[in-house]
């Protein structure tokens, strides 16, 4: 027998905010599952319902979408659905498809993005290649003067992991980096980097980024990034704990990188049960081999995301006494 709706939608908020406080061992239900899931999957999805960016706002308008106490208010929050908190997040796709170009303010002044999405518009289409929104909530907590991340980029040699399009490491170059290098294995994003940097960043900046094709599965290519100086002291990641089978490449990466430094790593992921296993043992596995967490919160409470989004933000610390590899 289902359970009333009152009690239904009471249960997703306390679950949602279980999540969001990285209580992922005893949430009980997921956002976009709750949405989606079940029948409902086999005819109706984010994209669907949702469709960011068209004239109904973030919602696609067909009100059969919503079923029971999951209205858009829950579902439609993955990319911007409330103008009054992050009016400058854009979606990357419009009501005339995906966007060849983003727009938008950050730190108080404009960024150009370019895209390249290909088809099938999926997030295997298109990972590399868009504007994600952990990607957005990691640079804005950056470039917070008042946040908990400034001091972690300002006089570092910053390189990110899994770049994309590279707006974290171009924000930290932005914001005070001594060198900012964003990495990621998909060529077509480097040159995106690239381009974006061309566009957004004037001297000294410019001078103070560089993108470059790195594969973190490799270990051999760590390893020599790892000994190229200056060393790295701060490593970036928005996303990726979405495949078990890049969590361990990227904890050896990790490791590698911060072997003989102190090292902080700032991390941002969406929070899912679908994903809860390969997290929860990500995190543990990052405890286990000296990886300390010092800040830790949903990053939607900070502004640095949209309500009822389900991201969090880690910030680690790692010092030369706590060495070994998985």
């Amino acid at each position: 027998m289902e359970l009333p709706c009152v009690i239904a939608a009471l249960l997703l908020q306390l679950s949602l905010a279980a999540m969001a406080r990285g209580s992922l061992r005893h949430a009980r239900a997921d956002a976009m599952e709750a949405c989606f899931g079940g029948a409902a999957s086999k005819v109706y999805s984010y994209e669907a319902c949702c469709a960011c960016g068209n004239e109904y706002g973030n919602s696609s308008g067909r009100g059969h979408c919503w079923v029971g106490p999951f209205d858009l208010s829950y579902c439609c929050t993955f990319y911007a659905s409330d103008a009054r908190l992050l009016p400058h997040l854009p979606c990357w796709r419009n009501a005339d498809g995906p966007k060849r170009r983003v727009q938008f303010e950050l730190a108080g002044r404009e960024w150009t993005l370019w895209q390249k999405p290909r088809e099938p518009f999926d997030t295997r289409g298109i990972t590399a290649h868009v504007m994600w929104p952990s990607a957005y909530a990691l640079a804005a907590w950056m470039l917070d003067k008042e946040g908990t991340a400034a001091d972690a980029i300002v006089g570092r040699h910053v390189l990110e992991l899994g770049c994309g399009l590279a707006l974290p490491s171009l924000a930290a170059a932005w914001g005070g980096a001594a060198t900012a290098q964003g990495t990621d294995i998909d060529r077509d994003a480097v040159h995106l980097a690239r381009r974006a940097a061309r566009a957004n960043l004037p001297e000294p900046f410019f001078s103070r980024f560089r993108a470059d094709a790195l594969d973190f599965r490799d270990a051999a290519s760590v390893a020599t990034v790892s000994e190229k100086s200056p060393k790295v002291d701060t490593v970036l990641i928005s996303g990726q704990l979405y495949e078990g089978a890049l969590s361990v490449p990227l904890l050896h990466a990790l490791q590698t990188l911060c072997s003989r430094q102190l090292c902080t790593v700032l991390m941002v992921f969406w929070i899912s049960i679908e994903f809860s296993d390969t997290q929860i043992a990500f995190l543990d596995r990052m405890s286990q081999v000296g990886f300390k967490v010092v800040d830790d919160f949903a990053c939607r409470e900070r502004g640095y995301a949209n309500p009822g989004s389900m991201y969090e933000c880690y910030r680690f610390e790692k010092s030369t006494s706590s060495l070994g590899m998985v």
